[in-house]
């Protein structure tokens, strides 16, 4: 896998696949948290990617298109406001110029906190297309907008973003 970041320091990890000239399938989200949240919400989306391409790689597959696994900076916004800032840079819904200036509760900007951090990227690595998104998210099962049927599958709807579509999670949990 290659591993890149952005201007925004979005970090991409990717998994090359058949056809490298096609959209990427992406899965993510973030690794931060919020206070007094889910703690590890988000993680759950990057560690279940990691297993994606991990079960890939072991079983010799090689997919069709290439696979991104993402970690969007300050998708929660428990340090800079506005929450979902990088992401919604990239889709345009926010400017970079005006989010850039965001000062977190240390007095410290979001720009000056990238380039402490060494994450302070090039824009040419931003995402720019994906043929889908997966993101695994924890409290979308414990949500008010979900539900648990029956037998123990759980269906998802309506969730905060832009564009969404309804799942069905079926499946068993795994035992070694």
């Amino acid at each position: 896998m290659t591993v890149k970041w952005d201007d925004m320091g979005n970090i991409y990890a990717r998994l090359d696949g058949v056809q490298n000239d096609k959209p990427p399938v992406v899965i993510g989200p973030h690794l931060d948290s919020v206070k007094k949240g889910g703690r590890f919400d988000g993680t759950l989306g990057v560690i279940a990617g990691l297993e994606v391409v991990r079960t890939i790689k072991k079983n010799g597959i090689k997919p069709r298109v290439p696979i991104v696994l993402v970690n969007f900076t300050n998708e929660e916004g428990a340090r800079f406001e506005p929450s979902i800032m990088s992401s919604r840079v990239l889709s345009g819904k926010f400017k970079k110029s005006e989010v850039i200036q965001s000062t977190g509760q240390q007095g410290i900007s979001f720009k000056e906190a990238l380039e402490f951090g060494g994450f302070e990227g090039s824009d040419e690595n931003r995402l720019k297309e994906a043929k889908a998104f997966l993101e695994f998210h924890q409290p979308f099962l414990q949500s008010r907008k979900s539900r648990t049927l029956t037998n123990g599958n759980s269906i998802f709807y309506n969730h905060e973003f832009d564009k969404t579509r309804n799942a069905i999670l079926r499946g068993k949990p795994c035992r070694r």
